[in-house]
């Protein structure tokens, strides 16, 4: 197997479309000197990549491989779009009880961040295309397949919503009710490297799930998360 004969077929063709719906959640309490505190957050990511620069395999110890090279490619596969679109949400709530001994009112603090971003590049040499990273290799026995997928929004935003509430007042207290709002950019992006996929017989629309680490970057949380991935490769056609 993985003879020029049998990889021809999936060496033909104009290249291959990789769509991904990445999620993914977390959620941490805890309490502290301050108080009790909770947080939850939660994000959703989805991204259509065009693969438009193939490889021949070489002989059995290689298989055949695509990857995203802009401007490198056929007419039909650099027509292809990539695309992005993402939105993610955290929500950390402090209560505060009240502890008028030392003069400090009963506070609620909650902080709210909403953020969200996409791409749509249709010309090869912009820079949604060219941030983007993707190579979908093939086993030289045919049976498995690689795909790795790294593209994100170029100009995301996330807005913080942060209302302090007095719950309960100390005599004398002159505390007020406060919310502020600001505006940051956050990174938002995908970084899905899949290994071991079983591949199909002929070419054609593949499907699949999968679980991988990657790091997100949502309101107050920076981290790693385990992200439940959905994806589709299919032929340009």
């Amino acid at each position: 197997m993985g003879t020029a004969t049998n990889s021809a077929p999936w060496e033909a063709g104009d290249g291959w479309v990789a769509e991904l719906v990445v999620t993914a959640s977390g959620s941490e309490s805890g309490t502290s000197e301050m108080g009790s505190w909770t947080e939850n957050y939660s994000a959703r990511y989805t991204a259509s990549v065009p693969i438009t620069y193939g490889t021949p395999a070489v002989g059995a110890a290689m298989g055949p491989a695509w990857q995203l090279v802009p401007t490198l490619g056929s007419p039909r596969g650099l027509a292809q779009p990539l695309t992005f679109s993402g939105t993610s949400e955290f929500r950390r709530e402090l209560n505060r009880p009240v502890a008028c001994a030392i003069g400090e009112d009963g506070v609620r603090g909650v902080i709210v961040s909403r953020g969200s971003g996409s791409t749509n590049a249709t010309n090869h040499n912009s820079p949604g295309i060219q941030m983007a990273q993707v190579r979908w290799e093939i086993s030289g026995d045919l049976r498995t397949h690689h795909l790795l997928v790294g593209a994100g929004a170029t100009e995301p935003t996330e807005t913080t919503e942060t209302t302090t509430t007095i719950t309960s007042r100390c005599p004398n207290s002159d505390a007020q009710n406060v919310t502020d709002s600001a505006t940051s950019q956050p990174s938002m992006s995908i970084n899905v490297d899949l290994t071991g996929l079983p591949l199909a017989l002929s070419p054609g629309t593949m499907r699949g799930t999968g679980t991988v680490p990657m790091r997100f970057d949502i309101g107050a949380f920076d981290g790693e998360l385990p992200a439940n991935v959905e994806w589709t490769l299919r032929p340009i056609s």
